[in-house]
């Protein structure tokens, strides 16, 4: 297979991914509706996750992040603009910025904040994002042709997914463990 049709699997891979996620959490909020065993689940991880990694404080410092990461995807969109990069670069910044001001409206939407599911409505636009956000600097280094290997560049986002992935986990275990107790 060519480059060019593995860097179109690829980015076919993560758009339907992102689509997954976000539709996913849509089911989730429309079956505890339905479902009381899905309704007790995320009524209890609500509880947790107000008093413990998405409290309010870091609630406002996400939002913050989210509109500081609009700035920076703003300020390199018109880069790319004076530069008259790729359209497709110009494309994936558009949806970067998208999704960072997605993040902060669903942090302070009155609509998310009286679902169920509104911590993993966060959690799951967020996760958009990191994608969106490892989309645009892998197109970035592919565009720039960089000496970077596409593997070593891979493998450094992908572990810092792992990375914060385990400390949020690590985390979430932590408050469980201490509610037991």
């Amino acid at each position: 297979m060519s480059k060019k049709v593995l860097r179109k699997l690829a980015y076919s891979l993560t758009l339907f991914i992102q689509i997954a996620l976000a539709v996913s959490i849509f089911i989730i909020e429309y079956l505890t509706n339905k479902n009381a065993g899905i309704m007790q689940y995320v009524r209890y991880n609500k509880f947790i996750f107000e008093h413990g990694i998405l409290n309010t404080n870091n609630l406002q410092v996400i939002k913050i992040i989210s509109i500081i990461l609009f700035i920076i995807f703003g300020t390199i969109f018109m880069h790319c603009i004076k530069n008259k990069k790729n359209t497709f670069i110009r494309y994936q910044i558009t949806i970067s910025m998208i999704m960072s001001i997605i993040v902060s409206m669903v942090i302070s939407s009155n609509y998310f904040i009286g679902m169920l599911a509104y911590h993993y409505f966060i959690i799951t636009f967020i996760l958009v994002l990191l994608i969106q956000m490892l989309v645009v600097g892998i197109t970035f280094y592919i565009d720039n042709k960089q000496k970077i290997g596409l593997y070593k560049v891979l493998f450094f986002c992908f572990n810092n997914i792992y990375l914060f992935q385990r400390n949020l986990l690590s985390h979430l275990n932590h408050l469980f463990f201490l509610k037991l107790a």
